[in-house]
Order: C-alpha cells, then structure tokens, then sequence
C-alpha cells in the first residue's frame, strides 16, 4: 500500500484566521504549521486483526513549533449519485494530552466494507489549535485526488 501524503497549501499561520477550501498540493512550500491527509485507502490493519475490509483516511497537524488544544476533524466522503457523500467523520478531543505537540494525529476515521463494488473517495481535513497563545484555524484540505478503490460502503 502506498501511504501519499498531501501538504495543505493553506495552513495554521501564527495569526488567527480563517480560510476557503483549498485541493492539496505536495508543491508548495511548507508552512510552520499545517494539515497533512492521506489519501484513502484499504486498512492494513483492519484486514489482518479483524479479517474485514474497512476504507480508511489519515491526517495530521504538523507544526515546527509546539501546537496544544489541537481539535483535527478528519472526515471521509465517497462519490454518489448527487455528489460527494459524508462516510465518516471524527475530530481530536483538544483535552487530551496525544492533542498536544509537533504532531498530532487523527487516524480513526473509517468505516466497514459491505461488498467489493469499485466507489470512488476522497477526504478533507479541517483544524483549530492554540499556537504561540493564539488560537488559529487551518480551514478545509482535501485529499490531492479521488481514490477509486474496491469498497462499497452504506
């Protein structure tokens, strides 16, 4: 399996803001501080611990200073009839202590395969953190592309 790994283009800044929607890029230079997302994938680990197929997308909020309260939403959609469709959602508690640091990561958000019809995916990842004593934003990073994998979903 090939992990990719998407940089946000726009990211955690040290100034409180918000920002629009914006595709990934692995291009542009990094920021201090920013959201990496996987592109979705089949888990490894779900086929060989729970012997079932689950479709599963990773993200990260990275940062070159120390981040805290770090509430990462990670959330996993698949292409329907009427556009993108909501899989899976799930967001960081910023009280924990793993939501904390250089890296903080949010690899839970997946969810079973019920057959093995081709479905198209893709992911997005949104932030807010506690940086320097500032509360800031890093708004909506999608996944680079679609992934076309052999999962069908509810």
């Amino acid at each position: 399996m090939k992990n990719v790994f998407a940089t946000a283009v726009l990211a955690i800044q040290i100034t409180s803001c918000t920002y629009t929607p914006t595709w990934a890029s692995t291009s542009e230079p990094k920021a201090p501080c920013r959201i990496q997302i996987h592109n979705p994938h089949i888990s490894t680990y779900f086929s060989n611990k729970v012997g079932k197929a689950y479709v599963k997308i990773d993200a990260e909020s990275v940062c070159n200073i120390p981040q805290s309260q770090v509430k990462l939403t990670v959330e996993l959609y698949k292409i329907g009839k009427f556009g993108g469709q909501l899989v899976s959602s799930t967001t960081t508690d910023p009280k924990n202590p793993k939501s904390s640091g250089l890296l903080v990561k949010n690899y839970n958000t997946f969810t079973p395969c019920i057959d093995t019809k081709s479905t198209t995916y893709y992911g997005l990842a949104y932030a807010s953190a506690v940086v320097s004593g500032k509360q800031v934003y890093a708004g909506k990073t999608f996944t680079q592309g679609f992934s076309k994998i052999a999962c069908g979903t509810p």
